[in-house]
């Protein structure tokens, strides 16, 4: 018996379980016929495929003929009728029709199932719209964002957090790396001092992930390489002392090493990374290891 109403074939029936976050909720699988046209120029090109299609909290998941997959904003449909979908932009368009698959569904199910499949995809995107628009309303104001912190706890806006920077992922558009960046700045400010340097981590990865996955033809989702750009100017300079320091250390200038891992984490306290490489060179000079 299937738990989830939604579930029409299995959600292992392709890779694309294999794609989705730990921290992301398969909420339908199914097999959809899918058609898309797009221009190239002044030309027209119409392409047809039957395919897997995982739709979860925050994506939805389409597999190619060719092995790779793409993915979607669960609010990117531009029109939502009551049998089927579309996705567009300014050069092509997708068509998403739920087909029968006969080995796991039988005619009576899809026949009571197929005109709920637009609803259900107007709902969700609905949901995922007012999530957003509750968390870019909170973190616009820094005195909201300290009383909601208060109000339930760190651990638990983070969770928040994760789902929105997870949702928003694929919009890598620089408007919307700079509002991350506000984000992760606005609620780091709002956590007291005395708390920063244990929840460092937690901002360190939300940051190494603010410019979200990508598309590149033929390889699915892949995290791209401007990691670097999003550092604070502090951040950059202590990240090149310790990267010299460990330069150091290699070559056995252990003295040196120190004074710009001490240097480093003048500039950038909360870095576990510098203090393990400071207290490994404190150890190869025969000093004591401090603790933090």
């Amino acid at each position: 018996m299937i738990k989830n109403p939604h579930i029409y074939v299995p959600i292992d029936f392709s890779y694309l379980k294999d794609k989705v976050s730990p921290f992301d909720e398969i909420l339908y699988s199914t097999i959809c016929h899918m058609k898309r046209h797009y221009s190239i120029g002044n030309k027209h090109y119409w392409e047809k495929w039957d395919g897997h299609v995982l739709i979860t909290k925050s994506f939805i998941y389409l597999t190619r003929t060719d092995g790779t997959f793409w993915v979607y904003n669960v609010d990117a449909f531009s029109k939502i009728h009551p049998q089927s979908a579309k996705l567009s932009t300014s050069t092509w368009k997708i068509k998403l029709i739920p087909i029968r698959h006969e080995n796991y569904e039988s005619e009576e199910v899809f026949n009571s199932r197929s005109n709920h499949f637009g609803p259900f995809l107007a709902h969700l995107s609905k949901k995922v719209l007012d999530y957003n628009w509750k968390i870019d309303h909170l973190i616009s104001n820094k005195d909201l964002l300290s009383e909601r912190i208060a109000e339930i706890g760190f651990d638990n806006f983070a969770k928040d957090l994760k789902i929105y920077f997870h949702r928003t992922s694929l919009k890598t558009a620089p408007l919307w790396r700079k509002q991350k960046q506000k984000v992760l700045q606005n609620t780091w400010d709002a956590i007291p001092k005395n708390l920063r340097q244990s929840k460092y981590e937690f901002f360190k990865s939300l940051k190494e992930n603010v410019s979200g996955y990508s598309l590149k033809k033929g390889k699915g989702l892949i995290f791209p390489n401007s990691i670097y750009k999003l550092y604070t100017k502090e951040e950059k300079k202590a990240r090149i002392l310790h990267i010299k320091g460990v330069r150091l250390s290699k070559k056995g200038k252990y003295k040196k090493a120190l004074h710009l891992f001490e240097q480093s984490l003048k500039l950038n306290p909360y870095e576990s990374e510098v203090k393990n490489s400071r207290n490994e060179a404190l150890k190869a000079l025969g000093r004591n290891v401090e603790i933090d």
